[in-house]
This record gives C-alpha cells, structure tokens and sequence, in this order.
C-alpha cells in the first residue's frame, strides 16, 4: 500500500521499513497495522491476507515429507544399493514393511473418525435458531405466493 493511498489521521507517522532487513528477518507487520486501522474506522472487519514468501508448511505437505523420507529409507534398505546385506529375517519384515505401514494408518484413520463421531457436540441453540429462519423464509415465501 503506498502511503499517498492512506487516509488521513492513519498510522502514516509509523516509519517505513523495507520488505526484508538486512538480516533476512520476515517482512513486518506495518502494512497490516495500517489495514487495521483503516477497518476500526470504517467499522469492517479487515481481510488479512498473507504474505506468499511467509506461509508455513501445511499438513499435506508435512504427510508428503514423511512418506518421502519414509519411502526413501525403506528403498535404501529394501533395494540394498549400499550393500549393507541385511539379515534374512530383516530383509523378510522390510518387504512388506510399506502394506503394514498403510494397514496401520487405515486403522488410525477409521479410529479417529469413529472418535470425532462419538464426540462430536449438538448446538440446539444453532438448530433451533436454524428452524426459525426456515420458518420465516417459508412464511415471507408463502406471503410472496410461493405455495409448499
């Protein structure tokens, strides 16, 4: 945001500061600090939006991490490219070391949706605030000659 775009009484006495220091440190917050204030006045609540160069890894991406490094090791052992000749009972587990791994997190997964189930929360104030605007939508659609 330019500070010419920046309405009077804002926080234009705030210093600029460039978009990384010299020390690589992450951009500052001065441009939201300066959104904020433009939405206390106007009475919005202010769309922050990050910045592309600071995102943090998401879970998807942590998984992806952690099968690569996982099929990595399991490759290097299984395939035996540094010739470590492994014992035959290792050798024997580490081949179907991947089907038990995938039978393990089905079972993690199916445990997990089972509990977010079991104690998932009931909102009857939603529910019931839910059936009264169904209500008036019904009664402004029926006065509006929508026929049910």
């Amino acid at each position: 945001m330019e500070r010419a775009d920046l309405p009077v009484g804002s926080l234009q006495h705030l210093p600029s500061f460039p978009a990384r220091s010299s020390v690589g440190l992450p951009r500052t917050l001065h441009p939201y600090l300066e959104l904020l204030a433009k939405a206390d006045r106007s009475g919005h609540q202010p769309v922050l939006r990050r910045d592309p160069a600071t995102r943090t890894m998401t879970k998807l991406v942590q998984w992806l991490c952690g099968l690569a490094l996982l099929g990595t090791a399991w490759a290097t052992l299984a395939l035996d490219p540094l010739g470590l000749h492994l014992p035959l009972p290792c050798q024997q587990v580490l081949w179907p070391f991947p089907v038990y791994l995938l039978v393990a997190f089905g079972c993690y997964s199916l445990a997990t949706v089972g509990y977010r189930l079991a104690t998932f929360n009931d909102c009857e104030a939603a529910a019931k605030e839910l059936q009264e605007q169904i209500r008036e939508a019904r009664a402004d659609l029926s006065r509006r000659g929508l026929k049910f």
